[in-house]
């Protein structure tokens, strides 16, 4: 089990969450109360439901996050995931 811990916006400190390679996995694994995380040679990114059912979506390159988007709609989720998984390759 993979855990991510104290994620923004979420109270319990650690979140269980599954590796992704392709956006279509983004809506069942959330649907579970799990995040999603995926990663490459130029980058990260971490997908989660935040306490009040906000979809939190952040881009990371060396550790630094160089960008968070707050979506409510799970189509603009995948959208976002599908940009940043290429970018992230």
């Amino acid at each position: 089990m993979a855990i991510l811990e104290n994620l923004k916006g979420v109270k319990k400190s650690r979140t269980e969450f599954e590796y992704i390679n392709d956006s279509s996995e983004i809506q069942n694994i959330l649907s579970e109360g799990k995040a999603c995380s995926a990663a490459g040679d130029n980058g990260a990114i971490n997908i989660y439901k935040d306490d009040k059912g906000v979809f939190r979506c952040e881009a990371m390159r060396f550790r630094v996050t160089i960008e968070e988007k707050r979506l409510n709609i799970i189509t603009d989720v995948i959208e976002w995931a599908d940009t940043w998984l290429d970018n992230i390759k």
